[in-house]
């Protein structure tokens, strides 16, 4: 071809000319591997590489790709997901392998998931819908935290942290499922169903809608990647599903940023150690630098401070109202409840009246026993 003839093809033809070339070979590595292995994990696992490959080599580097589980704060476990994409770029792993390409991932830094079937029949449906609610509900709260927050508004609704895109990619399959899918997920959360299915053999599962927003006059169908609130998913035909799949998964993991991960809330049982500090000068000096800090937030004397926490020592009132008006300041644990009573109602004096009138106001109302 002469550069004539290369400059008169569409860049977006070329771009489709090239995917569905890419489908073909896809299609053929899966035959081949289904010829291959008799054990279907064995078959599963070869054509969760094919997926796993294609994307590596259409999406920036930025985007994590591998095999493995999805672990969250509670302790909860996904099953081994097929292919995980996360944000290679702010997301400490649990665990991997030296390439990155068998990890455990926390929730937070996943971005998509992509369950692989060599071949998908009307069986499976539920089976992946059980899985993709698996994936959705894992708690996502391991973050440091953040003046401001960026919400987004996905499935009609607000997030700071974006659901997780969940697809279901196919090399062949007995039909397209949008109806039975339609049927299985009607009384799902929007937020818990699958975006999207591509059967590499037949088309593409997507969520066509209606966009009233400007009257009825100009109502026009709104495809998205994602389930839509006053939509549902929808057979296409097209006739180059590799295409059409990849744009709405690619759209959905790069549109939002991961806030930063705090992964040491993975930890916190396996943090909480004790230690102790050898040499006794080294004790006294950051005894005393915590005492200094910690009155002056208080806004106390830091000898005042000092004396209120040594046993036995005698406080006069002054003193005593002083340390009551501190904002910090807490009952000890081992009080009798009516001792507990008396010194709480002390404390909302000293914050409200001036010292005489406390101090008047005490000796007046508190009984001999509250006294004593």
């Amino acid at each position: 071809m002469n550069d004539t003839e290369h400059q008169d093809v569409p860049t977006e033809s070329r771009l489709s000319q090239i995917l569905a070339h890419t489908a073909e070979q896809m299609l053929s590595e899966f035959k081949k591997i289904r010829i291959s292995f008799d054990h279907n994990g064995m078959a599963g696992e070869g054509g969760e590489t094919v997926v796993a490959e294609f994307l590596r080599s259409q999406l920036p580097q930025s985007i994590g790709i591998c095999t493995g589980e999805i672990l969250d704060v509670t302790g909860q476990t996904s099953k081994q997901e097929d292919v995980i994409l996360y944000d290679a770029e702010h997301t400490p792993m649990l665990f991997a392998d030296q390439n990155k390409r068998l990890a455990r991932v926390p929730a937070e830094g996943v971005l998509g998931v992509v369950e692989v079937k060599t071949h998908l029949r009307s069986s499976d449906i539920e089976t992946c819908l059980a899985n993709c609610r698996s994936v959705k509900q894992l708690v996502r709260t391991a973050y440091f935290p953040q003046a401001i927050q960026t919400t987004h508004t996905i499935y009609g609704k607000q997030y700071v942290n974006p659901p997780i895109y969940y697809t279901v990619f196919a090399a062949t399959s007995d039909n397209l499922y949008a109806g039975k899918l339609n049927k299985i997920q009607e009384d799902v959360p929007i937020d818990q169903r699958i975006d999207s299915v591509c059967c590499l053999d037949r088309g593409v599962n997507v969520n066509l809608g209606l966009d009233l927003s400007n009257g009825i006059e100009h109502v026009h169908n709104v495809m998205s990647a994602r389930s839509l609130p006053k939509g549902a998913m929808a057979n296409s035909t097209t006739k180059n599903p590799l295409l059409i799949w990849y744009a709405m998964l690619a759209s959905s993991v790069m549109q939002f940023p991961v806030r930063p991960i705090d992964v040491t809330k993975y930890m916190e049982k396996e943090l909480i150690i004790s230690a102790c500090i050898p040499d006794e000068r080294s004790v006294k000096s950051v005894t005393e630098d915590a005492i200094n800090a910690l009155a002056h937030s208080q806004g106390l004397d830091p000898d005042l401070l000092r004396k209120s926490v040594t046993p036995g020592a005698n406080l006069s009132a002054r003193e005593y109202y002083q340390v009551l008006r501190a904002p910090g300041f807490t009952f000890s644990s081992d009080l009798s409840a009516q001792a507990l009573n008396t010194f709480e109602k002390m404390r909302q004096l000293a914050q409200n009246l001036p010292f005489d009138q406390w101090i008047t106001f005490l000796s007046s109302s508190l009984s001999d026993e509250e006294h004593s």
